[in-house]
């Protein structure tokens, strides 16, 4: 006999059962201490827009299966223009997207959200009695709109969203082809770029700038206010895209809790820290999360976020570094864009009907155009073809990073 039940917090449900029920290998967003961290904080509540309503499935007592689920009570940035557009659709049809059920792991726009559910469940049909419950709570609610953000592309649960508008848009990647080293990493480029790239680095010895990245012991709760303050100042430099959804609590609870999943880039000076890059990493898949800085230095970005993020990735065998979204600079700096996924359902049935006949197939259209028109520009080395001239490996960057600017919403990264 299966029981839903719906919680209001993680906190109800032990971490252990949490935590067996399928969490992947290679996903640390999806384990309980991250969503509890991000509720226990304050980041994420009633009080910020979020209140969690988390769909779980009881056997016999024992917990079967989990969709992490928020209310969401008011319009904010979902990392995605796409998302705008929607929720611009749905209103032009006078009917208030919001409040709006979402599946998400809240402020965290990579591609890792997924249901979890217990290995010995048949997969398939726990999924299908999931999304009926779902849509149970949309209609008992009154909810006119559900929306499963940035999904795990390793989720088998894709093929069970057949009632559900899958939405593709731009997401940056690095995938590893098994690079022994740094110098291979730089034979990848266009002589024009590796030069760049080797600039770009040398200009932190000229700047006397010590880039240090710290795992496991080497972060702890000391270390939470500096990176909360470097986050704070990435946040209000981008104004309304750069809202402050975490709080200091939030930066000393997963540094004392989470720090076997940490990798902290920090940038001094003097003595003095100067800026810090935060990320996250599981089974070999390194996230990108959050930087900032004290002082405006030229290419420190590139060196906190990037360069060493990625000889890190390298020397410990990773296979692939999401870095976060926004930023056309990335196309410059070893990654490229693959299709992430956001699935939609609306109610009434017509306004579903109505966008996935117009909107939907349109914005997949062009962002599939987008991802492959952009990544044939960049300044990768082809093998038997001749290397471009500095002015036309130049123009072609740009012209990828502006074809990627005209069409994706930019946000920090």
């Amino acid at each position: 006999m299966l029981e839903f039940r719906i919680v209001s917090g993680v906190a109800e449900i032990h971490p252990n059962a949490w935590n067996r029920l399928g969490v992947p290998a290679d996903n640390p967003f999806m384990e309980w201490e991250w969503f509890h961290q991000l509720e226990s904080s304050s980041s994420i509540g009633p009080d910020t827009g979020w209140i969690p309503c988390h769909l779980t499935a009881w056997r016999r007592h024992a917990l079967a299966a989990v969709v992490p689920l928020y209310l969401k009570t008011r319009e904010m940035p979902e990392y995605t223009s796409e998302d705008f557009q929607i929720n611009g659709y749905i209103a032009a049809e006078d009917v208030y997207p919001f409040p709006r059920l979402v599946g998400t792991v809240p402020a965290t726009p990579a591609p890792v959200y997924r249901f979890l559910i217990s290995s010995g469940e048949n997969e398939a049909a726990m999924i299908r009695l999931l999304l009926e419950q779902v849509e149970r709570i949309c209609a008992d609610g009154g909810i006119h709109s559900c929306a499963f953000m940035f999904v795990d592309r390793f989720w088998n649960g894709w093929n069970e969203m057949s009632g559900y508008h899958g939405l593709l848009h731009p997401g940056f990647i690095w995938n590893n082809t098994g690079l022994a080293n740094w110098e291979d990493f730089l034979g990848g480029f266009r002589s024009n770029q590796r030069k760049n790239i080797r600039k770009e680095q040398r200009a932190m010895k000229g700047e006397g700038i010590r880039i240090t990245p710290l795992t496991g012991d080497g972060i702890g709760p000391d270390l939470a206010p500096f990176l909360w303050e470097c986050y704070c100042n990435t946040a209000d430099h981008f104004g309304d895209f750069g809202i402050r959804f975490l709080t200091r609590r939030f930066f000393e609870g997963i540094c004392e809790r989470f720090a076997e999943r940490l990798l902290v880039i920090t940038a001094e000076r003097g003595g003095e820290k100067i800026a810090s890059a935060f990320l996250v990493h599981k089974g070999g898949r390194l996230f990108g999360r959050y930087w900032g800085a004290r002082e405006n230095v030229r290419h420190l970005h590139f060196n906190v976020c990037y360069y060493t993020p990625l000889n890190w990735a390298i020397r410990h065998g990773c296979r692939s570094m999401n870095p976060g979204v926004g930023g056309a600079h990335k196309l410059r700096r070893g990654f490229e864009l693959e299709p992430n996924a956001c699935f939609y359902r609306l109610f009434p049935e017509s306004l579903h009907r109505k966008i996935g006949k117009r909107l939907i197939p349109l914005l997949n259209l062009q962002n599939r155009r987008t991802i492959q028109v952009v990544n044939r520009r960049l300044p990768r080395k082809q093998e038997g073809v001749r290397q471009d001239s500095r002015r036309d490996d130049q123009h072609s960057v740009t012209q990828a990073a502006g074809i990627y600017r005209s069409r994706v919403a930019k946000y920090s990264g």
